[in-house]
């Protein structure tokens, strides 16, 4: 038995199985824990490397009341899991997981640290709690490109046809702009997230062939 016919027996499974509401929540939740516990580890052992602040950074107001809409990315994450059917939604996960892995070898190659403003900036705002931790947690690296922005931005592309597809794209277009407004990420790290978008966009129909054609495997034989 090939390696192509137990991938696909993988797929047909996992997709069999995230059909069902429950075991689809619990997939999005373990992919989502998986991605971010290699994302903390990059970013607690990586050293800064290049300066990538530009005068347009500085320009920018710090806005700390925008976490409200920063954090709803992981709303997005539970909403495209709850639309989709199973064939789509195992294709998103499969173009995060890429996209992730991508800018995980580009976090390495291009690191840089956020300089991120003092606690005072936030002292007085209702999300200080939230920000005290997310400083806490997260540290200033892991910038370009803004995963933030590209997951956003993707997952909005991916809803622009269903039902509320204008409020999805306005939605996705409003996380990716917070990363500014919260100082987490420098402009570059915007456009390197857009332009991430784009590749995966760009070879999307490749990934959909080779899954249709796991799919087909089984048949096949």
């Amino acid at each position: 038995m090939s390696k192509y016919h137990h991938l696909s027996q993988l797929l047909i499974k996992f997709e069999s199985t995230n059909e069902r509401f429950v075991p689809r929540i619990c997939i999005t939740l373990v992919v989502m824990v998986s991605l971010m516990s290699g994302y903390l580890l990059l970013n607690n052992n990586l050293e800064h490397k290049i300066d990538l602040l530009l005068p347009i950074d500085t320009w920018i107001p710090y806005l700390p009341w925008t976490a409200g809409i920063y954090f709803t990315l992981y709303l997005m994450y539970i909403g495209v899991a709850i639309v989709l059917d199973s064939k789509a939604y195992t294709q998103v996960l499969v173009d995060l997981v890429l996209m992730t892995l991508i800018s995980f070898m580009c976090f390495v190659v291009i690191t840089s640290h956020y300089p991120r403003p003092t606690p005072d900036a936030w002292v007085d705002s209702l999300w200080k709690p939230v920000l005290d931790l997310m400083v806490k947690l997260d540290a200033p690296g892991n910038t370009c490109p803004s995963l933030h922005v590209s997951t956003s931005l993707y997952l909005s592309w991916v809803m622009r046809n269903s039902k509320y597809g204008v409020v999805w794209v306005i939605w996705g277009l409003l996380v990716s702009l917070s990363t500014l407004t919260l100082k987490q990420h420098f402009v570059w790290d915007w456009i390197g997230g857009l332009f991430l978008v784009y590749i995966i966009v760009m070879i999307q129909p490749r990934i959909k062939v080779i899954l249709h054609n796991l799919r087909n495997l089984l048949h096949a034989q």
